[in-house]
C-alpha cells in the first residue's frame, strides 16, 4: 500500500491531502476544502507537509467525539465537523 507519494518535476497532485500536524499517533490530515482525515501513522514516517493518497486515508468523523475535539483545540475547526 502506497501511503504518501512526492509528485515529481512536471508531475500534477492528484490531490491535496497533506498532513498538518499529529495528534496520539496519528496523522491530522487536510485537503483544500478545509476536509479533516486521519493515518495512524508516527512522524518520522511522513512528516508534516506530506500529501496521502486518497486511499489511505479515513475520515475524523469516524473518530471518537472527545478525539474530534482534541482535533478541533489542536489544529483548529475544520470544514467537516
Amino acid at each position: 500500500m502506497t501511503l504518501f507519494k512526492k509528485p515529481k518535476n512536471g508531475e500534477e497532485l492528484r490531490n491535496t491531502n497533506v498532513i498538518i500536524g499529529y495528534l496520539d499517533g496519528m496523522a491530522i490530515i487536510e485537503n483544500e476544502y478545509g476536509k479533516r482525515f486521519f493515518v495512524e501513522c508516527e512522524p518520522e514516517q511522513m512528516p508534516i507537509g506530506t500529501y496521502v493518497d486518497n486511499n489511505a486515508v479515513s475520515p475524523v468523523t469516524e473518530l471518537d467525539k472527545s478525539i474530534q475535539r482534541a482535533i478541533t483545540e489542536t489544529f483548529g475547526k475544520g470544514g467537516d465537523y
